[in-house]
């Protein structure tokens, strides 16, 4: 007869070996379980109350814990073990990864080790955390870098703590991680700086003293994506800066919709930002629309931009040809 491998070895696992060797019935389930930590449902005799069945269930299926008597919901070790293998792993569905972490005691969610893994599986477990437990920063830190929004349960400490922004700023950018965080953050220039520069639309979040901040708002603008957005979120005298919509519309050209209506007339802006993206044409003066040179750039840059192509231009021989080469 072969010996169970049980680890580690200690006083219970000892105990439990001994009463396997003339359990039959004991060897067969603990196999099951070693292979398969959900057969744990299946058990109906009184081996499903032994602890290291539920121990060898949940080191090998960590969701099996739901299938254990509630008196092990309370137990850290076994509870432990089986936030480990879910986080090892990640075989769970989120369904599943929530139904175990509500099945924990609310005793063991108050457990800094506890929690420190579960905030690593699902960021957002925190909602259901002991205040304690918010304002425990090596927590808030695993937990913003699972999940973005884990820092809306931060303490207020925390939503004012300079490491726990950058982080959030390293791994989700600048957008999601300000948009969270203390006012004093939000009129950080340096925090702001790095925010901006990793998502131009956390401007909007900043504070009403860092958008009139001119360096703030050019890096912000320089962002490819959402730099229309930032020349909207910055204030009002910039949208009439020549300097910070020439950048804005260098990054994406239907940033000229932001632009004052002066600059929409400035044939610079508006020929940098068509051939930046031709849509930019349906923001231009109709003059503009019946400037050959101007339409020729937008359509080279995009096609359909024809839509905003005056009637007497659309009648053009080169024009035709460009649309005909697309």
């Amino acid at each position: 007869m072969k010996l169970l491998l049980i680890k580690p070895y200690n006083f219970s696992s000892l105990i439990f070996l001994i009463k396997s060797l003339f359990d039959k019935k004991l060897r067969d389930t603990f196999k099951k379980v070693s292979t398969d930590g959900n057969q744990l449902e299946n058990i109906i005799s009184d081996y499903r109350y032994d602890k290291t069945i539920v121990l060898t269930a949940v080191r090998q299926t960590g969701v099996s814990l739901r299938f254990a008597p509630p008196r092990f919901r309370n137990d850290k070790k076994i509870v432990l073990e089986a936030l480990n293998n879910i986080l090892a792993y990640d075989n769970a569905y989120d369904d599943e990864k929530e139904l175990v972490f509500e099945l924990i005691s609310s005793d063991l969610k108050k457990d800094q080790d506890i929690m420190l893994v579960a905030s690593k599986i699902n960021g957002e477990f925190l909602k259901f955390a002991d205040c304690s437990i918010k304002s425990c920063k090596k927590i808030i830190i695993e937990a913003v870098k699972e999940d973005f929004r884990a820092i809306e349960y931060a303490s207020d400490d925390l939503k004012n703590d300079k490491d726990v922004f950058l982080i959030a700023n390293d791994t989700w950018g600048g957008l999601i991680s300000l948009q969270h965080f203390s006012e004093s953050i939000k009129d950080d220039k340096d925090l702001v700086l790095s925010a901006v520069k990793k998502n131009g639309l956390a401007l909007k979040y900043a504070s009403d003293r860092l958008k009139n901040d001119r360096e703030i708002v050019l890096e912000s603008v320089k962002c490819k994506s959402n730099s229309p957005w930032a020349l909207y979120h910055s204030a009002d005298h910039f949208k009439d800066d020549y300097e910070v919509v020439m950048q804005a519309v260098v990054s994406v050209g239907w940033a000229l919709k932001f632009a004052s209506d002066r600059l929409k007339t400035n044939r610079e802006i508006v020929l940098t930002a068509v051939k930046q993206n031709g849509y930019a044409l349906e923001q231009t003066p109709d003059s503009f629309r019946n400037d050959k040179e101007i339409v020729v750039n937008a359509l080279q840059s995009n096609p359909h931009s024809i839509t905003f192509v005056s009637e007497n231009l659309k009648n053009d021989y080169e024009i035709i040809s460009i649309i005909k080469q697309q």
